[in-house]
């Protein structure tokens, strides 16, 4: 988080390696402001209140996002706990504005920045469809983290559950981590706590593949209740090492060991399986099934 645009990577994952700060500092947020928007006010709870500003062309997809929020919002609220004080914005605006102002790359699909999210919308196509929803869980995952952690959550726990969100992987991501695998050793977790944007460019895929591996490993072998016991401790101030330590009873040292030794393993094998089999782990495990199972505990 730490100020800087958060972006949902879909075409082409390579493209990753030309994000860098300089971005965040490119534009003022409130040049996005334009003349004759329209907005409404979602009220999911009294701690949380999300403003949508919109062209008066895209009232149907604000009001379609909004839905998908309140959904959204439940899901992350029974896993990750639930956020105070939380505003944000949502501002969806012609591509061509978008881009003009921000000068971010035109593979950019949503940005997550000083508690706006801004979507960058095609007018000849305004279909919510599946990547539309990935950017969209991708981006609130990061919002609400920023809440609940008090913008101390760890890059690489931060980025590697908002990459689980989405629902589904780019099998970009795992073919570059796999080539780095071949050559290197596993990053360590604890280069991996901050931006990622200073890091060499040729890492940054390799960053976000294992910190996407490390949240699915914990999904699988821990507690998901833990999650909850993480954020509560973040929110109270205590530090990200300390209430990982506390909440998954492993320390981050320990945990960095464990996963660096399940891809050295894998790397060294002789009849090893696919990467792709390797990371998936069960379909238990991936966030449709554990939505539709807090869906099913809800309404039954």
């Amino acid at each position: 988080m730490k100020k800087i645009f958060k972006f949902t990577y879909i075409l082409f994952i390579l493209s990753l390696l030309f994000v860098t700060s300089s971005f965040a500092n490119s534009f003022n947020i409130q040049d996005l402001y334009l003349n004759n928007e329209e907005e409404f006010l979602l009220q999911i709870n009294n701690d949380v209140n999300i403003n949508f500003i919109y062209s008066k062309k895209y009232k149907q997809l604000a009001n379609v996002i909004a839905k998908q929020i309140k959904g959204t919002h439940y899901v992350y609220e029974n896993l990750l706990g639930s956020p105070k004080d939380f505003k944000l914005t949502i501002k969806l605006m012609n591509q061509e504005d978008f881009f003009n102002i921000t000068n971010v790359p035109r593979w950019t699909n949503a940005i997550y920045f000083k508690k706006h999210i801004i979507f960058p919308i095609d007018d000849e196509n305004q279909k919510f469809d599946i990547e539309f929803l990935k950017s969209l869980r991708h981006e609130y995952m990061h919002a609400f983290i920023y809440n609940l952690s008090n913008g101390k959550c760890a890059s690489w726990f931060d980025e590697g559950i908002a990459q689980w969100a989405e629902g589904s992987t780019n099998p970009k991501l795992w073919n570059e981590l796999e080539k780095f695998l071949e050559v290197h050793y596993a990053l360590s977790f604890s280069n991996l706590e901050n931006s990622y944007t200073t890091m060499p460019t040729y890492l940054v895929p390799v960053a976000y593949a294992e910190s996407l591996f490390g949240i699915k490993y914990l999904i699988k072998n821990t507690d998901i209740k833990n999650f909850k016991k993480l954020f509560s401790l973040l929110n109270n101030g205590v530090s990200f090492n300390e209430s990982f330590k506390n909440a998954f009873n492993l320390s981050v040292e320990n945990f960095d060991y464990q996963i660096s030794n399940i891809l050295y393993k894998w790397k060294n094998s002789k009849d090893r399986k696919s990467f792709d089999d390797l990371i998936n782990f069960s379909t238990h495990e991936d966030f449709n099934h554990v939505q539709a199972r807090l869906e099913f505990k809800v309404f039954n």
